[in-house]
Formats: structure tokens, sequence, C-alpha cells
């Protein structure tokens, strides 16, 4: 996986509140179910798995369990369930 900060478009220092509104305007935009029928849809399940697994790597780091990423390389955090990570609070 990428770096989580740079799939959300924000620095390391964001706030909790910067991570949260970031992610909720990049799954907004990228959202499958914007473009359903279209034939881009799937594309768009792979832009959102990203966001979603960003968002998730993000959170973990900052509740005390330590990086889900290494520069740029597959981590550890390799799961996906769309349970409970598309919610827009």
């Amino acid at each position: 996986m990428k770096d989580p900060y740079q799939v959300l478009g924000i620095p390391r220092s964001a706030s909790d509140e910067e991570v949260k509104r970031a992610y909720r305007n990049l799954a907004r935009k990228w959202h499958p179910d914007n473009y359903a029928g279209q034939a881009q849809a799937a594309g768009y399940e792979e832009i959102m798995k990203e966001i979603n697994e960003a968002y998730d790597a993000i959170q973990k780091e900052r509740a005390g369990g330590g990086p889900q990423f290494s520069g740029g390389t597959q981590s550890s955090y390799s799961s996906y369930t769309s349970a409970g990570t598309t919610s827009f609070e």
C-alpha cells in the first residue's frame, strides 16, 4: 500500500479532523454508488478500496497500533471489508 497520508492527500501533521475531512471528501467523490451503471464503476471500487485502507491505516496508527505501511510496499494491513468502512457520520 502507498503511504496512506499521500493517498488522502494530507500531510503527516494533519489533525484527526483534517484526516476525517479528507477521507469524507474523497469518499464522496469516488464512491462507486455515484457511478452505478457506468463502465468505470469497477475502477472506482478499487479507488474507494485504497481510500478506505488508507483511512483505516491512519486510524490504527494513531490509536497506537503503529504504522500500517512501509514506504510504499505492501503492509501487513491487507484485508478489506466494506462493513463499517464507508460510513459518512
